[in-house]
């Protein structure tokens, strides 16, 4: 089941694109911090974390989202060999209940015995393109 992040730090901006012929397009591009909290003793924790974002926008307004995310904060408790701290899914996608964009980000994270690695946040970008 997927976790709510909070999100901190979240900029914006949008600007207008005119396409052939009477096409009109807004570009929203949205940037902030996830946090998290991913930890893992001794072993691997794997989780999706999900936030909404963006101006709300009706089905047929919404044409396209994309979305990056890279590790922002991690830590180590204890130098105990290997230690990764992964992002194996990133996805952007209109949520029908809100009319925003629903940001899914899957993080891992793993170690060896007797230490506790955490991902604390995420910085994340998301690109939406609106139709008129």
């Amino acid at each position: 089941m997927p976790q709510e992040m909070q999100v901190t730090a979240v900029q914006g901006v949008k600007f207008g694109i005119l396409g052939d012929g009477a096409a009109q397009w807004t570009v929203h591009i949205i940037n902030g911090f996830g946090h998290l909290g991913l930890s893992a003793t001794g072993g691997s924790a794997n989780q999706t974390f999900t936030t909404l974002v963006g101006p709300t926008l009706a089905q047929a307004q919404f044409i396209r989202a994309i979305a990056t995310a890279s590790l922002a904060s991690v830590g180590q408790s204890v130098d105990a060999g290997t230690a990764r701290w992964n992002i194996t899914g990133v996805d952007a996608d209109h949520d029908d209940e809100t009319g925003r964009v629903q940001l899914s980000v899957d993080a891992e994270v793993s170690n060896g015995a007797n230490a506790t690695a955490t991902l604390e946040s995420i910085a994340f970008q998301v690109t939406i393109i609106q139709a008129g």
